[in-house]
């Protein structure tokens, strides 16, 4: 138990709880005087900025990852004879430039049985299409471009044009320099295929057609938009033949 109360410790008491009431008068004051020391330090920041004195620097905000599966586009600059610039089309991953076969002037062609241009096959146009004229029955038409190991996908529509004569038939292979990589088998009007071929670190593309019907007819085969993925860091020299 605690001993008596006496008249010194209610003294002592007293004074005690009047510190206490005294101390807690005077906290708005100094919370008061704390706020305006704040705010008067932000003024001085901002003013220093704006004259130069110290330089504020921006938060880093890092964006958030991709969706799984997302992919995004780049551009990649063909360079044209004179000196124009051309953006070539991209799409898919990442770094991927696409750039069409008719950009490409031929090293190798038989004269007139190379064309470019619109044509329609199987129903469908193509804007930008490779074309071999089929100009004999037996007689082999050739074109070679120079890849120069600058690309890493070929990629187009082949069948004949729709303006072909009815018995046209032809059979075209495709080779990324002494390597086969596609034989169309015999191609007749009103059918065409999707072709997607891996062409990487080849130096030459070669086109190879040959009419195989047992008459007479006048027609042409036909690439629709053929187009070849370049490398990524890649640019290719193009012209219009």
């Amino acid at each position: 138990m605690g001993g008596p109360v006496t008249d010194a410790n209610r003294r002592r008491r007293r004074r005690r709880w009047r510190a206490i009431g005294g101390f807690l008068k005077t906290l708005p004051g100094a919370l008061t005087a704390i706020a305006t020391l704040l705010a008067a330090i932000a003024g001085l920041v901002a003013a220093l900025a704006q004259i130069g004195v110290i330089q504020v620097r921006n938060p880093i905000v890092v964006s958030p990852p991709a969706a799984h599966g997302a992919t995004t586009s780049t551009i990649a600059t063909a360079v044209l004879p004179g000196g124009a610039n051309q953006e070539a089309q991209t799409g898919g991953q990442q770094g991927s430039a696409l750039i069409y076969l008719d950009d490409l002037t031929p090293v190798q062609q038989p004269g007139s049985w190379y064309r470019i241009g619109a044509r329609t096959v199987n129903g469908h146009d193509y804007a930008r299409s490779v074309v071999v004229a089929q100009p004999a029955r037996g007689q082999t038409a050739t074109t070679v471009f120079n890849l120069g190991r600058r690309f890493a996908q070929l990629r187009f529509t082949l069948g004949l044009s729709d303006s072909s004569d009815p018995p046209l038939e032809s059979k075209c292979q495709v080779f990324a320099d002494d390597r086969l990589i596609y034989d169309s088998g015999t191609l007749v009007r009103g059918n065409s295929s999707e072709i997607v071929r891996d062409v990487d670190d080849s130096f030459d593309l070669t086109l190879s057609c040959t009419p195989t019907q047992s008459v007479g007819a006048d027609g042409e085969v036909v690439l629709g938009d053929a187009q070849l993925t370049l490398k990524p860091g890649q640019t290719v020299t193009t012209s219009t033949p």
